[in-house]
């Protein structure tokens, strides 16, 4: 895994989520989510901040040393009691990233039926030339490979269509 410097690094953007109850630490009266983002950067102690949340109305920023990957269970797509935030982490952290409730519209480069878990879809992308991300559908055991990143497709968070979860490679 290639190390990313804090300047090289790009933040994923996805409205109306959250995580829940891994609020490392809260400000108050921050500005904007830039400001946000830069006390994750440089104002975050004792602890490594990788996301933050923002609501742009009530100026409230919270750090958190948790994203996507590493509290998937407590992830939120939409937030189901916080409207008006805005989540964000930095990106790329770690060798994927997976988001639940989540897809990419993208050229699909191949489609898999009767797949019995995400992680064996994950296992076809990782062998499937250009394939960089995938979209997984647990109820229907559907498997979608795609060419597309988050930076080059459209990620839709929530998904239109439920049951997906999205799957990047870094």
């Amino acid at each position: 895994m290639k190390s990313v410097s804090d300047e090289d690094q790009s933040w994923l953007k996805i409205s109306h989520a959250c995580i829940d109850g891994h609020n490392n630490d809260v400000y108050f009266n921050i500005a904007t989510v830039g400001s946000c983002i830069y006390k994750c950067k440089h104002g975050a102690i004792g602890f490594t901040c990788r996301s933050i949340e923002y609501h742009i109305m009530a100026k409230v920023c919270i750090l958190s040393e948790v994203y996507s990957n590493t509290a998937y269970d407590d992830f939120n797509v939409p937030c189901p009691h916080h409207d008006g935030w805005t989540y964000r982490q930095r990106y790329p952290l770690g060798h994927r990233l997976d988001l639940p409730n989540s897809c990419i519209k993208a050229k699909t480069i191949a489609n898999f039926a009767n797949v019995a878990t995400k992680e064996d879809c994950w296992q076809y992308c990782l062998v499937k030339h250009k394939c960089k991300s995938l979209n997984y559908n647990k109820g229907s055991k559907a498997c979608k490979l795609t060419g597309a990143t988050y930076e080059t497709g459209k990620l839709y968070a929530p998904c239109p269509v439920t049951g997906w979860e999205y799957v990047e490679k870094h």
